[in-house]
Parts: structure tokens; sequence; C-alpha cells
């Protein structure tokens, strides 16, 4: 869970060194992908009881946040 977590801010910083639009949202698309991997591991902690369950809404709520910004700011690059 910590390397798809940290992994989400380093691709969003090292899509943003990048020049172009086409770079920056193959980036933004590996930062989703962490995102989704996070989202699974989130449900997966759950089932096996290293998380509860508000531990766990509270996990979905920032993974949802954060997808939609990542989204909105792909988005904008197109």
């Amino acid at each position: 869970m910590k390397r798809s977590g940290y992994s989400v801010p380093t691709n969003i910083v090292e899509g943003n060194a990048r020049r172009s639009s086409k770079e920056k949202i193959h980036f933004i698309d590996i930062a989703l992908a962490s995102l989704e991997e996070l989202h699974y591991q989130t449900f997966l902690s759950k089932d096996l009881r290293y998380v509860n369950e508000e531990q766990a809404k509270d996990i979905f709520s920032h993974i949802g946040r954060t997808g939609y910004l990542l989204q909105r700011l792909r988005s904008s690059l197109k």
C-alpha cells in the first residue's frame, strides 16, 4: 500500500516535468493505475481485518477525491 500510495504523487510530479501534454497524460494514467492498486489493496486490507470499516471508508473517500481530481487534470491537458 505504501508503494502504491507513494507512486501516485511521484508520477504526477514526473509527468509535470515533461514538456508535451501527451507525456503528461501518460504519467497521470500511471498515477491513476497506482490509485486503482491502492483501491484494491484497501479492499484486501479490510477483508483481512488490517483496517476496520470506518478506516476503509475514509481511505476510499480520499481515493475517490484524488481520482476525480486526476481525471479533471487529465481532461484539461487534452
